[in-house]
């Protein structure tokens, strides 16, 4: 007896729809489904405004050609760095977070100088490389020789190092060919604290008193940790007192509703940037380790100043009062002795970052 059409219909569609969830549990299935889909929502929504206090410092062609420096980074004296953090500090930078490393020596006097203007001011992140190292199988494993893959984060020499206010480092998930997440914490790694993070952990150090009283208030876990601004800048281990305070979101998972109904209590006409550092610290402690990416535009959207426009002091015109900046190489131009290259949602084809 003939099927009639509109039961094929449905089972040719309930078929279809099988395949399609089974193939959406697929790892492959499930990158493309999200690079093609992001593409699409980001093309409808447009760029958007950045934010005000954000600033990224880029090294580009110009600044190898205007201070007439190597195309080698390698071969650059740091004293190039000392200088432009010296000048960002002056112009009153709150924040300031080098994505570049440091991990080698250099022969002239350009490392002290570097270290010194970071322990000046006083509020400078570097970062370090994430490494994966696989290690010898283990006894019980060796007849299918496998290996346990470890993650390992090489940090600037000691004389960086030790200067900075905080280390960290800036791993980025390619899902599948396209970065449109990053992680928060890196739970591989300890729950590192990623660069995103510490740097605004940084950015909010003159709300941190408020931070611990709101803690306070909630979970007696947070004794263990620095109970003001000086205190946790006097141990300079500030990526340490991240990872213990997302022990504590981990441990108490009532907590981030309980902080947040009190953020909501409070005055927010009287302080509204306080309470935004404050609903943002929340949830960045208690949210996933990976989230998406939200994109204000193509390169060059966010504030965007070259080394050589950035060592032309002007501390009349205050142009990183109050900010964030970035430091690194250009989205447009050359990286200098080394190449990055990844894509966006806003970059179609191959770019150099």
């Amino acid at each position: 007896m003939a099927v009639p059409k509109y039961k094929q219909c449905i089972i040719v569609g309930l078929c279809v729809a099988l395949i399609g969830l089974i193939a959406s549990f697929l790892p492959p299935v499930v990158g493309w489904e999200e690079y093609i889909g992001l593409n699409i929502l980001y093309s409808i929504r447009g760029p958007r405004v950045p934010p005000s206090d954000v600033v990224v410092v880029c090294i580009d062609e110009s600044t190898v050609q205007q201070l007439k420096l190597p195309n080698d980074l390698k071969q650059w004296s740091r004293s190039v760095h000392a200088r432009v953090t010296e000048v960002l500090s002056r112009e009153g930078a709150k924040a300031i977070a080098f994505d570049m490393l440091f991990d080698e020596a250099r022969s002239d006097r350009g490392d002290g100088q570097f270290a010194e203007a970071i322990k000046k001011a006083g509020n400078v992140t570097l970062c370090g490389y994430m490494k994966t190292i696989s290690s010898s199988p283990l006894p019980f494993r060796e007849k299918k020789k496998q290996s346990i893959n470890i993650e390992k984060v090489l940090f600037p020499i000691p004389p960086l190092k030790d200067s900075a206010v905080a280390l960290a480092a800036f791993p980025l998930p390619k899902v599948p060919i396209q970065v449109n997440q990053l992680w928060t914490f890196k739970t591989d790694a300890g729950d590192l604290p990623t660069l995103p993070v510490v740097a605004f952990q940084v950015f909010a150090l003159d709300y941190y008193n408020d931070w611990i009283g709101l803690l306070g208030k909630f979970s007696g876990d947070s004794k263990v940790l620095p109970q003001t601004k000086s205190d946790l800048l006097a141990r300079q281990n500030i990526q340490n007192t991240i990872q213990a305070t997302r022990e504590i979101f981990q441990t108490d998972r009532q907590l981030e509703g309980r902080l947040k109904n009190e953020i909501r209590n409070l005055n927010q006409n009287k302080d509204a940037q306080k309470t935004a550092a404050l609903s943002t610290l929340v949830s960045l402690y208690s949210g996933p380790e990976s989230r998406f990416l939200n994109f204000y535009g193509p390169p060059g959207t966010i504030e965007t100043l070259t080394y050589c426009e950035a060592l032309s002091d002007r501390s009349d015109v205050q142009r990183f009062k109050g900010k964030a900046v970035f430091i690194g190489m250009s989205a447009e131009g050359i990286r200098p002795g080394e190449r990055d290259e990844l894509y966006t949602v806003f970059r179609r084809r191959r770019a150099r970052t």
